[in-house]
């Protein structure tokens, strides 16, 4: 279901570490 909204300010500016399609939720992992 992904992260909770209260971390957007934490991943804004962050790189993924592969290709993400739109809609796919955030994961740690991700990042």
């Amino acid at each position: 279901s992904g992260l909770p909204t209260k971390y957007y300010d934490v991943l804004l500016g962050k790189s993924v570490k592969a290709d993400v399609k739109k809609g796919t939720p955030v994961s740690w992992e991700m990042v």
